[in-house]
């Protein structure tokens, strides 16, 4: 089963329905953290997934710029969604997984 943190976004519940049927364990980034304890849960997430999506739309610019220093540190592929779709997201992310493994594309 794959692994995937989600940044980003606001519909856990069906994200993490369209997940399982994919096959996709989903990790969410939890929007109500403080900003100290934000960059730890990244921290301890991004080196364990096998990639990220990152909602452009729906996360802070602050979470978007640490979450990418860190996928560069970790090498770990990052998939930019404009839309809020679970399934587009998801296919895009099982194409970068097939294709790379844990090399990070900006």
């Amino acid at each position: 089963m794959k692994k995937v943190l989600l940044v980003g976004g606001k519909n856990n519940k069906s994200l993490s329905k369209k997940g399982k049927q994919m096959n996709i364990e989903v990790i969410y980034q939890v929007e109500n953290k403080k900003e100290k304890r934000m960059l730890s849960f990244f921290e301890k997430h991004v080196n364990e997934v096998d990639c990220i999506i990152l909602y452009v739309g729906a996360c802070s610019h602050k979470n978007m710029w640490e979450v990418r220093k860190l996928a560069k540190e970790h090498r770990t592929p990052i998939v930019y969604s404009s839309g809020q779709g679970a399934t587009g997201a998801f296919q895009q992310a099982l194409r970068q997984m097939k294709g790379n493994k844990k090399i990070f594309l900006p």
